[in-house]
């Protein structure tokens, strides 16, 4: 499966803090605990009463180890789907790489 990663943090500034979480496309973080993904994104699913998976629907897996991840478009006769401009500020306030994040 192709997936898109982003790495590195620059951790100098104070808005620059790593989360766990889904990062929904208008750019509102969903927290969960290290490596709790998959019980997050079923609880979000079910309470958000979402159509789809969270990557499916363009949703950004983020880990506080520095670590992002953006499969939206790895789907099978899918559109290519890039990363909401929200989403990539909400990345690069809190650290992740921009020049990753642009490639996406």
């Amino acid at each position: 499966m192709d997936c898109s990663v982003g790495k590195g943090f620059d951790m100098s500034g104070k808005k620059k803090t790593p989360q766990n979480g889904w990062l929904d496309r208008q750019g509102k973080l969903y927290p969960c605990k290290f490596l709790h993904h998959a019980r997050a994104e079923i609880a979000t699913v079910k309470q958000l009463r979402l159509p789809a998976t969270l990557e499916y629907l363009g949703w950004v897996k983020v880990h506080d180890a520095g670590v992002f991840f953006y499969e939206a478009d790895s789907y099978h006769n899918r559109q290519h789907i890039r990363i909401t401009k929200r989403q990539s500020r909400w990345l690069v306030n809190h650290g992740y790489d921009n020049l990753l994040i642009k490639n996406i």
